[in-house]
């Protein structure tokens, strides 16, 4: 997505979640950054105190369910910090119960950057890579709403994994070509859960993931460190996180070794009965997406996780092209 990371021109889409109505539930921490309104003065209609004033009316249309995603006609966004306005451009995707009855609307605004010489072949990268993301997030939506028992699960998991997802595409969107750090990714996940270096040893050589690379693997680092925060070995001060990679040369094609190991687990057991939105990442989308080869044991006191990925054009190491 050269061209579109270009018109992007480094703002990171900014994703929002709403009712049936179109009244906001949830935004993103990018929105905040942006508009500099908090996320619970944006739920309902505090995200109009935002909007130029003409285009408010227009901003707040009700969408209607039509195709997989729908797009509307820019409107004019303030930029925190002064009187200065930035169009952006909504695009929206809907979730169903499973009844098929809506239950809410997830979307993103654009901010929109035409650099000199670039026209209308910009906007139609935008809206190819807008269309993209927002049928990753409908399916993440999907299968998250398919392992939740409550409303209440469903809403605290999606959002969770939506910022994730929202981490990645802000760096990709930064990154540009170059693709993003994987430690870096790994440590931005960490801190946004609090998790301490003290706790986590993360070793590696230099290593960058470009596009769908790195939104599938930023997927599955989020499971699992939400995993080992809330049951593995982050709930004890006597738990560890190891988080090494190497590169296997000899291997045809040459891949990229990836392990999760956590020591100090206190509740030790066999693997989980039911398959839950974590374990469907690991072991069905990382093999079908990007031809991983991947494995996740739950053994007495431990949790490991390996995954092994061929060198894709999506996975830089060092300074190889």
């Amino acid at each position: 997505m050269p061209r579109a990371a270009q018109c992007l021109a480094g703002h990171s889409p900014l994703f929002w979640r709403a009712d049936p109505s179109g009244r906001w539930t949830w935004s993103c921490h990018g929105w905040s950054a942006f508009t500099g309104l908090s996320e619970p003065g944006s739920r309902g209609q505090g995200w109009l105190e935002a909007v130029h004033p003409a285009d408010r009316a227009a901003a707040a249309a009700p969408w209607v369910v039509g195709g997989a995603s729908l797009e509307r006609p820019p409107f004019r966004l303030k930029h925190r910090g002064g009187e200065d306005y930035r169009e952006v451009r909504p695009y929206a995707t809907h979730a169903l119960h499973p009844d098929g009855t809506l239950h809410e609307w997830i979307g993103t605004l654009t901010v929109q950057a035409r650099p000199l010489g670039v026209g209308r072949g910009c906007l139609d990268d935008v809206q190819h890579y807008m269309r993209n993301a927002l049928a990753v997030i409908r399916s993440v939506a999907r299968r998250t709403a398919r392992t939740s028992d409550t409303v209440e699960h469903y809403a605290t998991h999606f959002e969770g994994r939506l910022d994730a997802f929202a981490r990645v595409q802000d760096a990709l969107i930064r990154s540009g070509d170059d693709g993003v750090d994987l430690e870096g990714m790994i440590r931005e996940e960490l801190v946004a859960h609090r998790v301490t270096d003290t706790s986590v040893t993360v070793d590696g050589p230099h290593l960058r993931l470009r596009g769908r690379a790195a939104e599938a693997v930023m997927l599955a680092l989020h499971e699992l460190v939400i995993n080992a925060v809330k049951f593995g070995a982050l709930t004890s001060d006597r738990g560890a996180v190891s988080v090494v990679w190497t590169i296997d040369r000899s291997a045809d094609p040459p891949r990229l070794l990836f392990r999760w190991s956590e020591t100090g687990v206190r509740v030790a057991g066999p693997a989980p009965r039911r398959r839950g939105f974590g374990t469907d990442v690991i072991e069905r989308s990382l093999p079908y997406e990007l031809g991983a080869v991947t494995r996740l044991d739950f053994l007495p006191g431990e949790v490991r996780c390996s995954i092994a990925l061929p060198l894709l054009p999506g996975i830089v190491v060092g300074d190889a092209a």
